[in-house]
């Protein structure tokens, strides 16, 4: 699961960090106190890490993940290449040298520092059920969707997708097969949707998806096409019961007279007019179903979502 090779990640990270000032006083030892450069540790990224950087994530989250990961291969081998010029000496080496030496080992705790802090706010906006985003960095990530549409003066549709009937999936079957569901549904939504498109765990059995560059039609035609699909997915709960799961979706798009939350509740309102229209179907919200909105400055009012009612 992907939550197990973010942490195998953040436990290595943290030996590599150890293992940067062991090598660093070996180093030492071999060049002032004529220590043996045969017992200096060799210094590499940890496979987690490079593992780290193709698991599950949008085409942003993974080129940033392996530019992260490519920094800290180069300055390990850049020091490394110093502590060889440094034994070459074969006594006391000049002061710059070793000094070079010791700016990029504070380089590379540095990189190991920015890297820790990424994986944990990773961790802490991650949903440890489904291995998708939570809410917590959703309204930040939407309003900077909104930056990149405005600018690029581009559509920008929100959808808020629910899974009809789960409260009857867990009191029938119980809940390890509701999450089984949540799970198949994350995975599923997962491949279906773009590189660049986001996904929220946004409640319960409750996803949000936010589809740059797509207008109302647009985002109906690929909302659609996922509905249609996941009503054919059956999800196996045990060995003999697979059930089928259908969704409702409601689609709002970024307006120039409000705020990325208020988008979202409007997607959420035309979710519940799908729900109460018989579910397993598509609604947009009816001020966005003729054209896409003009996009402009969003409210300052970014609240935490209440559902109506």
């Amino acid at each position: 699961m992907y939550g197990d090779t973010r942490n195998e990640a953040l436990r290595q990270l943290d030996g590599l960090a150890a293992d940067v000032f062991r090598w660093l006083r070996a180093v030492h030892a071999a060049t002032w106190v004529g220590g043996a450069a045969a017992g200096i540790p060799p210094l590499s990224v940890p496979a987690a890490l490079e593992h780290w950087c193709e698991a599950a994530g949008s085409e942003t989250e993974v080129a940033a993940r392996r530019a992260a990961v490519a920094e800290l291969r180069r300055r390990t081998r850049t020091l490394q290449a110093l502590a060889a010029d440094l034994l070459d000496y074969g006594g006391a080496p000049p002061p710059g040298a070793y000094d070079r030496l010791l700016a990029e080992t504070g380089a590379l705790a540095a990189a190991v520092r920015r890297l820790d802090a990424a994986l944990r706010q990773e961790a802490a906006e991650t949903d440890p059920l489904t291995g998708i985003h939570n809410r917590q960095g959703m309204l930040r990530d939407l309003t900077r969707e909104w930056t990149r549409a405005a600018r690029t003066n581009s559509p920008c549709a929100v959808a808020v997708l629910d899974l009809d009937h789960f409260k009857r999936i867990n009191d029938t079957y119980g809940h390890v097969a509701g999450d089984k569901v949540l799970c198949a549904a994350a995975h599923f939504l997962r491949r279906r949707l773009r590189p660049y498109d986001l996904l929220y765990r946004f409640g319960g059995e409750e996803f949000l998806l936010c589809l740059p560059n797509a207008d109302s039609a647009q985002a109906r035609h690929v909302l659609e096409r996922i509905r249609r699909l996941m009503a054919r997915l059956p999800v196996r709960v045990d060995h003999t019961r697979a059930l089928a799961m259908t969704c409702s979706i409601g689609i709002a798009l970024m307006r120039r007279d409000e705020s990325p939350a208020e988008t979202v509740a409007r997607a959420d309102w035309a979710m519940y007019a799908a729900k109460a229209g018989g579910r397993n179907q598509v609604r947009i919200d009816p001020a966005d179903a003729g054209a896409a909105a003009a996009l402009g400055p969003p409210s300052a009012d970014a609240t935490l979502l209440r559902r109506p009612g």
